[in-house]
């Protein structure tokens, strides 16, 4: 599977962008060549399906170190964004390629904010959730049966910072949220960004499938980051480490990212033997030296 984090960008200060020709106010600044025909067409040609993200607003991450301040009201705006681009692209693109469209992407990443705003996590909860629900019934009505992926990352290394509390943090973000059966969690290992021991990965994977399985029909995936602290391609025995990890746990995987660290095709072929030992890895179970 294909996944396109964000079709349409808000970057801060350099302004909107979007990969398709979008024909909402809202998207208006500068617009790329189709790049979704492109990424549709191809992932038709090799029997691949494409899973989109929608609106990125880089503003997200000032959020989730204190008060919720005015989140809940940047998040419904978001979201009405986001609804619009589902729409959008529905109606431009699905009609055509419904078997290659594998679902939507949550973009924001959240985070451990049971630690990093300890006071707060349960109005966070609960603004996520309520987040969270205003997409899956749009989705619903408009794209009936594609799932939303959600990939969250955590860092053990925050003060306070614990496996149950973060679990406990999802619960309760579960508990408010209408997800659909073969919606995906799909929690970015964090092993690449945050290079800790293979234990803590273990038991941090553990009490995530943990919260997702206290919502009935939630899938659980796992994100693998092939990259390193210094963000260079991760050693591919290391990056294979951490799939069999988490595999005890998670249905399928799913990596970030593949294309900035392992593909054959950036910086001139500077990665390529990333690439060949992967796929070496994939054909024979065993990683060449």
């Amino acid at each position: 599977m294909l996944l396109i984090q964000s079709t349409v960008d808000v970057e801060i200060p350099w302004g909107t962008y979007s990969l398709y020709p979008s024909e909402l106010p809202e998207s208006a600044g500068w617009q790329m060549t189709d790049q979704l025909e492109y990424a549709f067409e191809s992932c038709r040609k090799y029997g691949i399906k494409l899973m989109l993200g929608t609106y990125n607003d880089s503003k997200w991450f000032e959020y989730g170190w204190g008060p919720p301040g005015d989140l809940r009201e940047f998040l419904a705006e978001n979201t009405r964004i986001s609804n619009l681009i589902v729409s959008e692209i529905t109606e431009k693109y699905l009609n055509r390629y419904e078997n290659e469209f594998a679902g939507w992407y949550f973009y924001s990443e959240i985070w451990n904010i049971d630690v990093s705003a300890p006071e707060y996590w349960e109005e966070y909860a609960d603004i996520l959730s309520g987040n969270f629900n205003a997409w899956t019934q749009h989705m619903s009505a408009v794209t009936p049966g594609k799932p939303l992926m959600i990939s969250s990352f955590y860092n053990p290394q925050l003060y306070n910072a614990s496996p149950e509390k973060h679990s406990e943090f999802w619960q309760r973000i579960f508990s408010m949220t209408d997800f659909r059966s073969g919606d995906i969690f799909a929690p970015q290992d964090g092993a690449g960004a945050n290079p800790y021991t293979f234990p803590v990965l273990d038991e941090w994977t553990a009490a995530l499938k943990s919260a997702a399985d206290t919502e009935p029909g939630l899938i659980f995936w796992s994100n693998n980051e092939n990259f390193t602290e210094s963000m260079t391609p991760q050693d591919v025995s290391r990056f294979v480490q951490q799939l069999e990890i988490t595999d005890k746990y998670a249905e399928k995987h799913i990596c970030f990212s593949w294309n900035h660290y392992y593909s054959p095709t950036y910086g001139n072929g500077i990665y390529s033997a990333y690439n060949d030992k992967y796929q070496e890895y994939v054909r024979t179970g065993t990683v060449p030296e």
